[in-house]
């Protein structure tokens, strides 16, 4: 799924990379939303950093609706970070918290979403399931169990929101296809759980979780601006950059994810500014591994975020 700066989202086949199909998002208000920028996918919601706002809206793959809006300005107030495009962007899904921060932040979020129960409800995002001898995949709780927990957790949260939502005149609908609370309205129903440090000089354009060969935990960032563009590997407890591998200086980096690919194997996938070439990695290495052309919407063509559903 990828963005290019305009209010298309554009979904490629996850092997070929070919498109496949395109949407135009529009925000809770029915306004179309332009200025797309890095991505993540979480909860069967398309969520989108937007450039020069401190907000998340996260959408309908389906339709490019928004379903959820949240206002991340309180984050870090934009008078004390320096330069104007020093903006909110980069959102990674960890298993019990979302890691965001911005283009030259010297700093990170853990924050979770109070009105979101479902969102940690599947199995930890960026591990391999850990596997039993006979190969298949264990899980500490039965499926059917989890399930009925979801459920019960989506009607609590939802009588919940409901009371609090009519004291501040918001609307607060329940259900819709993916099951979850849907608001009406932006809202700033965040809770920060720790903030950890960052590279002040990064220009952060791609945040990911993902692993290692050995099933490690490792978050995966991209950086732009024309011949400073970097790809790194960084540290989930310490934070500290493990790997940085500069990006060829005549393109611009911009939005990358990290997927497995039909033989198993870890990758991060990079997309760049307005060359219209995209990069894979190998996820242990860093080591370019190939390059591939794309066309977004016309007549620039470029590439701004990128995640995989």
């Amino acid at each position: 799924i990828v963005s290019d700066g305009s209010w298309s989202l554009y979904f490629w086949d996850r092997d070929t990379l070919a498109e496949k199909r395109a949407v135009t998002v529009t925000r809770l208000d029915g306004s179309e939303q332009k200025k797309l920028n890095e991505l993540e996918y979480m909860d069967g919601l398309v969520c989108c950093n937007i450039w020069f706002k401190d907000e998340i809206i996260c959408v309908d793959p389906a339709t490019g609706t928004s379903a959820r809006e949240y206002d991340m300005s309180s984050l870090w107030p934009a008078s004390e970070r320096g330069g104007s495009d020093n903006v909110l962007n980069g959102i990674a899904l960890g298993d019990d918290h979302v890691l965001v921060t911005g283009k030259r932040w010297d700093r990170m979020y853990k924050v979770t979403f109070t009105d979101w129960p479902t969102l940690f409800a599947g199995s930890a995002v960026g591990v391999e399931p850990a596997l039993e001898e006979g190969g298949s995949p264990s899980s500490s709780r039965d499926e059917g169990e989890a399930a009925d927990l979801v459920e019960k957790n989506v009607e609590e949260e939802a009588e919940k929101l409901s009371v609090d939502a009519a004291e501040e005149g918001a609307i607060v609908e329940a259900g819709q296809a993916v099951g979850q609370v849907v608001l009406n309205a932006i809202t700033t129903a965040f809770t920060v759980v720790q903030q950890v440090g960052h590279d002040r000089t990064s220009f952060t354009q791609g945040l990911s979780y993902g692993y290692d060969s050995d099933g490690n935990v490792t978050i995966y960032e991209t950086t732009g601006l024309n011949g400073q563009s970097k790809v790194r590997r960084i540290n989930p407890d310490t934070f500290e950059v493990e790997m940085s591998v500069d990006v060829d200086r005549t393109y611009f980096g911009e939005g990358s994810a990290f997927y497995t690919d039909a033989d198993g194997n870890g990758r991060l996938i990079e997309i760049t500014w307005q060359k219209q070439t995209g990069f894979i990695y190998d996820a242990e290495t860093l080591e370019e591994l190939s390059r591939f052309s794309y066309t977004t919407t016309a007549p620039g063509h470029e590439g701004w975020g990128i995640t995989y559903d």
